[in-house]
């Protein structure tokens, strides 16, 4: 067979399937009579309410009392430490043997960047108190405090 006649065929098999699809929306397509809003919220209100409602009479809002406030404003001013629902700043630390170069990319537009223990870096950054001096084609230089070194990428 080739594809048009293939094409009619599923064609013509569809057809009636979304027709008894589409009959079966419109008879299940009656719907059902709801309750306007209005008449929602008032079922909702108890009849103690409806009738303080109606007399004029309403429950007194609350009233915060010079202590209340007083209160309030004294543990506002407390100390709580961090915020919880600020993400804490997570300082990596990092000792001389624990940092490894895994890349270098040196460009003249872009300048020069490391890869050191998952971060990206460029001179002057710091990376475990190591600050980036310079950074070479295979090879990144830290110092800190007057002490220097090179990481240097590994041979593969």
């Amino acid at each position: 067979m080739d594809s048009q006649k293939i094409k009619l065929i599923i064609t013509l098999a569809l057809i009636p399937l979304m027709v008894l699809l589409f009959m079966k929306n419109l008879s299940s397509g009656k719907k059902k009579r709801r309750k306007p809003a209005a008449k929602a919220a008032q079922a909702a209100v108890s009849p103690e309410t409806k009738s303080a409602a109606v007399s004029g009479i309403l429950p007194e809002p609350a009233v915060t009392t010079s202590e209340e406030l007083s209160a309030q404003a004294q543990r506002a001013a407390l100390d709580w430490g961090r915020n919880p629902f600020a993400r804490a700043a997570q300082e990596k630390k990092y000792t001389h043997a624990t940092l490894e170069l895994r890349g270098v990319s040196v460009s003249r537009e872009k300048g020069a960047y490391a890869y050191i223990n998952d971060e990206i870096v460029t001179v002057g950054d710091i990376i475990a108190e190591y600050e980036v001096c310079e950074i070479e084609k295979n090879r990144v230089k830290l110092e800190r405090r007057g002490e220097s070194f090179y990481l240097v990428l590994p041979e593969e």
